[in-house]
């Protein structure tokens, strides 16, 4: 079964994405949620545990590590 995070990708490389957002069937809070994933994940990568890596996302994002554990969640579902 394909995640969300995968199926967004996949949207998005077949130029899909754009037009599903433009003609309102996907949220545009979506792009956002999609960029505060690949930053997460980066965070994971370089070591981070995953509270800091909640935490640091959260900053740069400028909202609570309670919304991009709910973004992860989301993404990985």
């Amino acid at each position: 079964m394909v995640n969300t995070y995968e199926l967004i990708s996949q949207l998005e490389k077949e130029g899909m994405l754009k037009k599903l957002l433009g003609k309102g069937i996907v949220p545009i809070r979506y792009l956002n949620d999609k960029e505060m994933y690949e930053r997460f994940l980066e965070l994971m990568e370089e070591g981070q545990n995953k509270m800091d890596a909640y935490f640091k996302t959260s900053i740069e994002f400028k909202c609570s590590s309670k919304t991009v554990e709910r973004v992860v969640l989301k993404m990985e579902s």
